[in-house]
């Protein structure tokens, strides 16, 4: 099984500022590599919360 595109991910950490930089400029950019092998991960900020989802049958039960 191939996997589809993603975008290059951050380090694991980095200083607030610089997520604040990479989160500006692509939000899947700005994510950790380890929430791309997740089947699903939670993701807050003081904002908003999303979810990744990385499972194509998860996806549909979720919609």
């Amino acid at each position: 099984m191939t996997l589809p595109p993603k975008p290059d991910s951050r380090p694991e950490k980095v200083s607030l500022w610089r997520y604040a930089k990479l989160f500006r400029q692509d939000i899947l950019s700005a994510q950790p590599a380890r929430l791309y092998r997740a089947w699903m991960a939670e993701f807050k900020t003081p904002f908003f919360r999303s979810y990744l989802i990385n499972q194509p049958d998860l996806i549909k039960a979720v919609l």
